[in-house]
């Protein structure tokens, strides 16, 4: 139980250690409100959750190769304070860059706070990728769900991610649409 405990305690700061990479790679910090109190996510431990979610905000669209290849967007349990990415891959997509074999990773990150949980992947096969799921808190209570995907064999690397929203009731900044492969 005490390993428990002091796994629990280390999570919040391996996410932390590990923003400052995912920020930098998706040149999020740039335009950012200055840095408020750390936000805190807790992974999730099966507890009371229903499975009531709900989308939050806007998608954000990820073009690649001039195509629409899927979007990311942000989920909320309502029943238990829970909230994830989830990325859906286009049909269209899958069918015409399968031999690519492009991967996307997806996970929920805090622009003001720098919080960035654990990147979940998955490749074209999966026609959904959805992170681990965390409850979340902080103050201020922000959050965007991000999407990165790159191809090794065409050396292709983009990323894009929903509204930032913020729990208190609104959106802080708009979603970002990948595209630059």
């Amino acid at each position: 139980m005490a390993m428990l405990r002091r796994t629990r305690r280390a999570v919040p700061a391996i996410a932390a250690a590990l923003a400052a990479g995912a920020l930098a790679l998706s040149g999020a910090g740039s335009a950012q409100a200055a840095p408020g109190p750390a936000a805190v996510m807790r992974p999730m431990d099966g507890g009371t959750c229903t499975g009531n979610w709900h989308y939050i905000g806007s998608p954000g669209n990820f073009y690649m190769y001039g195509e629409y290849a899927g979007q990311v967007q942000q989920l909320w349990d309502s029943s238990c304070n829970r909230t994830q990415a989830h990325w859906q891959w286009a049909g269209q997509f899958q069918n015409d860059h399968a031999r690519d074999n492009p991967t996307v990773c997806v996970a929920l990150v805090s622009p003001t706070s720098g919080v960035v949980e654990p990147y979940a992947c998955g490749s074209i096969g999966q026609k959904d990728v959805s992170s681990y799921g965390w409850v979340h808190d902080g103050n201020p209570d922000d959050w965007r769900a991000q999407a990165n995907m790159w191809t090794a064999n065409r050396n292709c690397y983009n990323d894009a991610w929903g509204t930032d929203h913020w729990y208190g009731g609104a959106d802080w900044a708009q979603p970002h649409t990948g595209g630059l492969c």
